[in-house]
């Protein structure tokens, strides 16, 4: 795809706040493409339990919350 359907909002060492987009996609091009429009968000260096994600196995809408991380 070399990057069509996506647009990268924040390059490497940017600095960003909660809630600051970091990527755009298109779903659709992503998918015309053949591929599955899922994004899968791993959290790695977390303690068992440390991350609420209230939202697995389910669709999240645009600004909605994904997960939270422990402060």
């Amino acid at each position: 795809m070399n990057g069509e359907g996506f647009e990268v909002l924040a390059t490497e060492g940017s600095t960003v706040q909660a809630g600051d987009p970091v990527v755009r996609f298109d779903p659709q091009v992503i998918a015309a493409h053949g591929y599955a429009d899922i994004c899968l968000v791993i959290i790695l260096q977390s303690p068992p339990g440390a991350v609420f994600a209230p939202t697995t196995t389910t669709t999240v809408d645009a600004a909605e919350l994904l997960f939270s991380w422990p402060s």
